[in-house]
């Protein structure tokens, strides 16, 4: 399995058919096919987690119908009735992922910034010392 988890995972393969969109049937396929296991007790769980971060108009007015309750959702979307529609990544959903990359390059610019000075502090410390000693070799 890869490094990145299930769920940003999941808005890359969004984003990467953000024109097309993308049904669920398709997300858990590609997720799988990473190297993902999705179980058939959490299925119910990521096509929630799905129908929040990807927009068709039945399936949201669906949801809002359903939205006192949690397992009246779960219940809907278990009977798989949209499993194939294609839906659109939110802007929610995209802004999230595209935080996740800014924090990624963050840390990556950090881990270089803090290697260069470790490097700059090294040099300087092997010049002071040359100074040293030609400063004792030649009065």
């Amino acid at each position: 399995m890869k490094n990145d988890n299930l769920y940003i995972e999941a808005l890359k393969f969004g984003r990467d058919n953000m024109n097309s969109g993308v049904s669920f049937s398709e997300m858990k396929t590609h997720l799988e096919s990473k190297g993902h296991v999705i179980s058939e007790n959490f299925k119910g769980y990521l096509r929630f987690w799905f129908y929040e971060n990807f927009f068709k108009n039945g399936v949201t007015n669906t949801l809002n119908y359903y939205s006192g309750s949690t397992s009246a959702v779960l219940s809907y979307l278990n009977e798989g009735k949209f499993d194939y529609d294609k839906c659109i990544m939110t802007g929610d959903a995209y802004e999230n992922l595209i935080d996740f990359e800014n924090l990624q390059q963050a840390r990556k610019s950090s881990k270089q910034s803090y290697m260069v000075s470790i490097l700059a502090i090294v040099i300087s410390a092997i010049f002071a010392a040359i100074q040293i000693v030609l400063a004792i070799v030649k009065p």
